[in-house]
């Protein structure tokens, strides 16, 4: 049986929740949930990885890169290095969307949070299996 106290609420009663407002209400609850945040460090690691791979090998490609192939395996786009960069700007801006869509689905459904964030990171993994193909096959 709880005990009661001064006030005349019992020891063994819940704190009253704080709703916190601003910044602090969705960034808390995120960063509070250990698979939430290791999988929005995951695909930001993975992106930050493939920008610095591709800013390493950049002066060593060639002014003209097979970009796209067809189905016959015939190159049917050439660009420049430059193009093969919005690979992993097109990745960051993925994890970005999917980052904050997931920070507002949070209070309403996890499993639509981990679901943006692991589809986040497997858009990583595509984007920098093209990149990487690309580079091997230009060098």
């Amino acid at each position: 049986m709880a005990t009661k106290v001064k006030d005349g609420s019992s020891e063994n009663a819940p704190a009253p929740r704080v709703k916190r407002r601003g910044l602090g209400g969705w960034i808390g609850p995120f960063w509070s949930d250990k698979w939430v945040r290791g999988l929005t460090l995951a695909g930001l690691a993975l992106s930050l990885l493939l920008f610095g791979y591709l800013s390493m090998v950049y002066n060593t490609l060639p002014p003209n890169l097979p970009m796209h192939w067809n189905s016959q395996a015939q190159v049917d786009l050439i660009g420049n290095p430059q193009d093969l960069m919005r690979l992993p700007i097109f990745g960051f801006i993925v994890w970005l969307v999917n980052v904050i869509l997931g920070a507002w689905a949070l209070p309403r459904e996890r499993a639509v949070t981990l679901f943006l964030l692991g589809g986040a990171v497997a858009a990583q993994i595509v984007f920098a299996a093209g990149a990487i193909s690309i580079v091997l096959r230009a060098i």
